[in-house]
C-alpha cells in the first residue's frame, strides 16, 4: 500500500531511479510471497495426510526473523524511501516552474533552445549509488546485485541538505 502510494508521487514519476527502486521491492516482496504460497502448497496436503509433522511448516518461516522481509526491515526500507521522496519534494517544490529532465539530450535540448539566456542546473548525483538492502533482498533469492556501496544514505546527510539549501538561495536571473 504505501508503495504504491509512493510509485504514484509526482516526483517519483519525474526521477526513474526512485521509480526502479520502489518496483524492485515491490516485484522482491511478491516473489517472497509466492514462495511462501508454494512452500504451504507443498506442506500443508502432506500435513494433513499425516505424512509429514507440523514442524515441517515450521521450517517454511525459519529464516524469518532474519531475512530481509520481515516486517520490521521492509517498514524500515519504506520509510527511508518516503524520507527520500520528501527531501527531494521538498526540494523541487521551492523551485517554482523547475523542470525536470532526465537525460542529457533532454538538458541540451532546453539549454540551447531558442530565447533562453540563463539555466541553472540541479543535480541529484547521490540518487545514484544503488541500494543495499535492495541487494539483500535479491541476494535472498540468488538474484544478481544493483550496485550499492555501504555510504551513510545522502537524504539523512546534513552536510547534502545544507547544499541543497544553499543551492536553492540563487539571486533571480533578471
Amino acid at each position: 500500500m504505501r508503495c504504491n502510494d509512493s510509485l504514484e508521487d509526482k516526483v517519483v514519476e519525474s526521477f526513474p531511479v526512485l521509480h526502479e527502486e520502489l518496483s524492485t521491492f515491490l516485484k522482491l516482496c511478491g516473489y517472497y510471497k509466492t514462495n511462501i504460497q508454494k512452500a504451504m502448497a507443498e506442506k500443508l496436503p502432506s500435513i494433513r495426510e499425516g505424512k509429514e509433522d507440523e514442524s515441517s511448516l515450521e521450517k517454511v518461516f525459519e529464516d524469518g526473523p532474519e531475512s530481509p522481509f520481515n516486517h520490521e526491515k521492509l517498514n524500515k526500507w519504506l520509510s527511508h524511501k518516503e524520507r527520500e521522496i520528501n527531501v527531494i519534494n521538498s526540494c523541487v517544490d521551492t523551485m517554482e516552474g523547475v523542470k525536470i529532465v532526465l537525460t542529457e539530450t533532454e538538458l541540451d535540448r532546453e539549454v540551447l533552445a531558442s530565447g533562453v539566456e540563463d539555466v541553472l542546473c540541479f543535480v541529484f548525483t547521490s540518487m545514484l549509488k544503488g541500494d543495499i538492502y535492495l541487494d539483500e533482498m535479491a541476494d535472498f533469492f540468488k538474484a544478481t546485485k544493483l550496485g550499492s556501496t555501504h555510504e551513510e544514505e545522502w537524504y539523512y546527510s546534513e552536510e547534502i541538505l545544507n547544499t541543497m539549501r544553499k543551492s536553492q538561495n540563487v539571486p533571480e536571473f533578471g
